[in-house]
C-alpha cells in the first residue's frame, strides 16, 4: 500500500489485517485501490459485480466461500491481477473470454465454479504458471496451452463429476519444460 501512499500524497490508506471483518463482498467495493486480498475459507457472501471497479488488484482470492455469487467478467478491469482464485465456489459463473487482457495472471483457480468458454483465452497469458478448472464448464483443445513456456501446473480434470471438455493430444504440450504436475482422469 505504500506505492499508493506516495502516488496519492492526499489520500488515506490502509490496512486490513483482520480479514474476518469481511462478511459480504460489498463491504470492497468503494475499496478502488486494494491490491492483495485472501478471504480464503471465510463464510463470506455476495455478488462479485461489486469488484467491477477494483482495477488495482494484484492478488484476489476468495477460494472456498462457496456463498459468493457472480459473473467472473466483474474482474475483466483488473488488469494488474497476477492471482485469480474462486475455487469450490459454485455459483461463481461467466465465460472467461472477457478475461483476455489480464495478461498479468500467473494464477488462474477456478476449480468447481460455473465458469464456461474456450480455453484459447489462456493463450493470452504467457505469464500462467498454474491452471485449474477441473469440474468447470470451459472447453477446448489442451494445444491453447502449448505455448505458456512458465506453465508449472495444469489441472483439467480430478475425480470428481462435472469436468471439463477438454479435448485433444497431449503431445502438444512435449515443449513445456518447467511443467511439474498435471491432473488428468
Amino acid at each position: 500500500h505504500n506505492n499508493y501512499q506516495m502516488l496519492y500524497p492526499n489520500e488515506d490508506f490502509i490496512q486490513i489485517n483482520d480479514v474476518d471483518l469481511l462478511k459480504d463482498v460489498s463491504q470492497l467495493k468503494e475499496l478502488t485501490c486494494l491490491q492483495y486480498m485472501d478471504a480464503t475459507d471465510r463464510n463470506i457472501t455476495g455478488d462479485i459485480a461489486n469488484l467491477k471497479n477494483l482495477n488495482n488488484l494484484e492478488v484476489f482470492s476468495l477460494y472456498s466461500n462457496p456463498e459468493v455469487s457472480g459473473d467472473i467478467c466483474s474482474l475483466s478491469g483488473a488488469t494488474n491481477l497476477r492471482s485469480l482464485k474462486f475455487a469450490f465456489d459454485p455459483k461463481i459463473t461467466g465465460d472467461i473470454s472477457c478475461l483476455k487482457n489480464l495478461t498479468k495472471l500467473e494464477t488462474f483457480a477456478m476449480t468447481h465454479t460455473n465458469i464456461s468458454g474456450d480455453i484459447s483465452v489462456f493463450a493470452n497469458m504467457p505469464n500462467l504458471k498454474a491452471i485449474y478448472v477441473s469440474g468447470t464448464n470451459v472447453s477446448g483443445n489442451i494445444c491453447a496451452f502449448s505455448e505458456l513456456s512458465n506453465l508449472e501446473e495444469l489441472g483439467i480434470a480430478d475425480e470428481y463429476p462435472g469436468n471439463p471438455d477438454i479435448i485433444g493430444d497431449l503431445s502438444c504440450l512435449d515443449n513445456l519444460k518447467k511443467i511439474n504436475r498435471v491432473s488428468l482422469y
